[in-house]
C-alpha cells in the first residue's frame, strides 16, 4: 500500500491529507504537521471508526433498497393506483431526452395511502397508463420503496452510491490503522524519554548517625 502515494501523487493533485490513509510516511509527515498528542489521536482514531460504520450501514443500505427495486416486479404486491398529477421536462445529454414526472397514490392491503412520484423517460412510460389509472407493485412491509408496473426507478444510480460509500468507509479504516500506530510510537517515544529523564536524575543518599546524635 505504501507505493500507491507515490503513483497517484505523480498523477493526480490529491493532497496527502486524503492519501496518507494509504501511506504510514506519508502519514507520519501530516501527523508532524499537526503535532497533535495520543489524546486527540484517540478521539480521531474513534471518530474514525465511528464514520466508516456510519458509511457502511448508509452503503449498504442503498445496496439493498436497489436490490428491493430490482425485484418488485417479480414478488412485489400489485394493487390498483390512481395518477394524480402529469408534468413533462427536457434536459440535454448530447441529445435532447423527454422526461415525465408521475403523481400518484395508491391503497395498500392494510388500508393504508400511500402517495409517491417518480421521475421517468417518457419512453418508459409507453403503455404503463391507462389514461389515470395504472398497477402500483409495491412490498408489504416497505410500502414507500413501490413502482408503477413496467417502469423501474433508477437504481443503479443507488449501488454506485453504496458502493461509494462503503469505499468510504474503507478509507476511514484505513486512516484509523495508521492513526493508532502513529498513536501507539507516540506513547513508545514518551515512555522512553521519561526513562533517559530518569536516569539522568542525580541519586541523592541519606547518611543518618547511628547514635542518634552529633
Amino acid at each position: 500500500m505504501n507505493g500507491i502515494y507515490p503513483f497517484l501523487s505523480k498523477w493526480t493533485r490529491i493532497d496527502s491529507a486524503i492519501l496518507c490513509a494509504y501511506s504510514q510516511p506519508v502519514f507520519e509527515r501530516v501527523a508532524r504537521k499537526y503535532d497533535f498528542g495520543p489524546k486527540v489521536w484517540m478521539l480521531q482514531s474513534i471518530g474514525g471508526m465511528l464514520i466508516a460504520l456510519l458509511m457502511w450501514v448508509g452503503g449498504i443500505a442503498f445496496v439493498t433498497v436497489s436490490v428491493k427495486q430490482s425485484l418488485l416486479d417479480a414478488y412485489g404486491t400489485s394493487t390498483p393506483g390512481v395518477v394524480k398529477n402529469v408534468s413533462f421536462r427536457t434536459e440535454s445529454y448530447g441529445h435532447k431526452t423527454k422526461w415525465q414526472t408521475l403523481d400518484y397514490e395508491f391503497t395498500t392491503g392494510q388500508g393504508a395511502t400511500i402517495e409517491a412520484r417518480l421521475d421517468r423517460p417518457v419512453r418508459e412510460w409507453s403503455g404503463v397508463l391507462d389514461h389515470h389509472h395504472l398497477v402500483v407493485v409495491y412490498w408489504d412491509r416497505f410500502p414507500e420503496l413501490n413502482a408503477p408496473r413496467g417502469v423501474h426507478r433508477g437504481g443503479g444510480a443507488l449501488v454506485l452510491l453504496g458502493v461509494l460509500f462503503m469505499l468510504g468507509g474503507v478509507h476511514f479504516l484505513c486512516f484509523v490503522r495508521r492513526g493508532l500506530r502513529w498513536r501507539r510510537s507516540l506513547l513508545a517515544a514518551s515512555a522512553s524519554a521519561g526513562q533517559n529523564q530518569s536516569r539522568q536524575l542525580p541519586h541523592v543518599v541519606k547518611n543518618y548517625d547511628r547514635a542518634g546524635g552529633a
